[in-house]
């Protein structure tokens, strides 16, 4: 069993130690929700913006607080496990989050490339396929409504050779549907969602609490190499995990971030 979060961001002002605590904990209550058997793994899948590069510094480092990290053999994922409960493991994978030129974002998951933020949406999504990786449009608050939700829809509607997919988003509040465009019979069962965490101190604790479970089993020493065709074959069933977020906790966190 894979359950993975797919929207991970790592600031500044996180505290590591924490932070991979915490995503272990989240994932492993999820897994309990869900009743997976046997060996589970779990993916925290970057998605850095600007010049922020937390898996170059993690590549740099052995230990982490309580936490050991190890480079795999693909050099875009990582191990990062408990010193003192080595099955307490985590997998780190490189990925950035692009600003498209119409306002929209654009995840780049399993990639260490580098994209400017310049690109128009279907040039975006073509950098990212040919450097590898996945592109994902994610959910955000307001970014799917008007002229870039429209541009959006035409674009999900309109044949396109390259690979695309939409996730949904733990900051989402609860009192926000989900958009309508998740229910296209091609993204219904395949949304790659992820956590999404702010830059707030409060929000360390948030990642592995948010994102999809896949009943496949996958290579631990090439974690990338088993996952990603998994997201590329559309017949890949991806179940959702985890809950959106308490309106009054959305509206503390905006408030917050803005202040």
């Amino acid at each position: 069993m894979i359950l993975f979060d797919a929207h991970v961001h790592i600031y500044d002002c996180f505290d590591l130690n924490s932070f991979f605590t915490s995503a272990y904990k989240n994932f492993s209550e999820a897994g309990e929700k869900i009743d997976a058997g046997g060996d589970i793994n779990y993916f925290l899948l970057l998605t850095e913006a600007g010049d922020c590069n937390y898996f170059t510094r993690l590549q740099e480092l052995s230990v982490v607080g309580n936490w050991s990290v190890k480079t795999l053999e693909e050099n875009v994922s990582l191990a990062v496990s408990h010193n003192e409960n080595p099955e307490m493991r985590l997998i780190v994978v490189a990925g950035r989050q692009i600003v498209t030129r119409e306002k929209l974002e654009l995840l780049a998951l399993m990639t260490g490339a580098d994209f400017p933020d310049i690109l128009e949406l279907p040039e975006a999504v073509e950098a990212v396929v040919a450097s590898g990786g996945v592109p994902v449009c994610p959910w955000g608050a307001g970014k799917w409504l008007g002229a870039r939700g429209k541009l959006l829809e035409g674009y999900c509607k309109a044949g396109h050779a390259s690979p695309f997919f939409l996730g949904d988003s733990g900051g989402r509040p609860s009192v926000w549907p989900r958009s309508t465009l998740c229910n296209n019979i091609k993204f219904a069962d395949h949304l790659i969602s992820g956590s999404d965490p702010l830059p707030l101190k409060s929000e360390e604790a948030r990642a592995g609490s948010f994102g999809g479970f896949i009943n496949a089993e996958c290579d631990m020493s090439q974690p990338v190499a088993g996952l990603k065709p998994l997201f590329l074959n559309d017949r890949t069933s991806i179940a959702p995990f985890g809950s959106s977020m308490h309106p009054i906790s959305f509206v503390k966190s905006q408030l917050r971030l803005r202040l």
